[in-house]
């Protein structure tokens, strides 16, 4: 796949992750924690710097009867993780440190019938780089340093945390299916307040074109209105996802702009929802649309349409 990038510092949160893990490895900084070789808990203290690749473990797999806590550094590079529980939620994976997933790698449950909970916590850092996150409860990423590109998620992600952050969201599969365990949709959805000096790009996310329930819901003013004044949001190539976009209060000089969008279906959760939209004052607020698909505005003020195209559209 192309290059994809899900992240707040558009300077490369995973290249700096990756230095930073070869200069630890390199100095001698830091021990090792290995996986248990049997049942127990798999901790990476504060300090460590732990890298798992092919040249360590040949298998390429890690089977987990226990929780994951990374405190310190932990890469998989190449290499699948199964999550061994025996009901939802049985077994964790909790990062208050950093997170590597590279190359291949796969996060999953062990047995299929039962999820695993997925925590990155404020203080955390995750790179998700050409990998795979399968059938978790649900990830929760609290944090405002993360990285997530060239993957695929079958799973729900909420980005929920307090910080503000830079939205570069670029080819990401919502959608994952593993060979004898099954499909999984996925999801984006993000509440964390964006940062409004930024421009905001979202492009090339893709969900499948015949089951229906991926979404990227993009609603920072879950609790209130979200108000900006400056904010840009460019929008291409979404397919097969709904798009929702939430509780904004846009002024004149904030826009959303170059929106390429399409669905194979109409549905209530799966099409181009504005909800609870206010748009301020005189000025180009959405410019180069092209929406194949169901479209609903929801909400006060005017809109300023330049170069167009849209079908189905419902004002509610």
């Amino acid at each position: 796949m192309d290059r994809a990038v899900f992240r707040r510092d558009s300077r490369g949160a995973l290249a700096m992750a990756l230095l930073m893990a070869m200069q630890a490895l390199v100095s001698g900084v830091g021990a090792t924690t290995p996986p248990p070789t049997g049942s127990g808990d798999w901790a990476i203290p504060v300090g460590d710097v732990t890298v798992i690749d092919l040249s360590s473990r040949p298998s390429g797999q890690i089977l987990l009867d226990g929780d994951l806590y990374v405190n310190g550094s932990l890469t998989l590079d190449s290499i699948d993780l199964y999550m061994d529980g025996t009901s939802d939620g049985h077994r964790k994976i909790t990062v208050n440190g950093t997170l590597n997933l590279l190359n291949g790698s796969r996060v999953l449950p062990y047995n299929a019938a039962y999820c695993y909970d997925f925590l990155v916590y404020a203080a955390g850092d995750i790179s998700v780089h050409d990998s795979t996150v399968f059938d978790a409860c649900d990830m929760q990423i609290s944090s405002s340093e993360f990285s997530i590109s060239d993957s695929s998620l079958g799973t729900d992600v909420y980005i929920n945390g307090a910080s503000d952050v830079v939205l570069d969201i670029e080819n990401i599969e919502l959608g994952v299916d593993v060979a004898n365990v099954g499909a999984r949709v996925g999801s984006i959805q993000v509440s964390s307040p964006l940062d409004d000096s930024s421009a905001h790009r979202i492009s090339n996310i893709s969900g499948s074109d015949t089951t229906s329930g991926a979404i990227l819901r993009i609603d920072p003013g879950v609790t209130t209105m979200a108000g900006y004044s400056s904010i840009d949001i460019i929008i291409r190539e979404i397919e097969n996802v709904g798009l929702h976009m939430e509780s904004f209060s846009l002024s004149s000089s904030s826009s959303i702009t170059e929106v390429e969008y399409s669905l194979p279906w109409d549905g209530e959760s799966d099409d181009f929802r504005f909800y609870e939209m206010d748009f301020h004052e005189e000025g180009v607020f959405a410019e180069n649309w092209n929406v194949t698909a169901g479209m609903h505005f929801s909400g006060g003020g005017g809109i300023v349409l330049e170069n167009v195209t849209l079908q189905d559209v419902g004002d509610e």
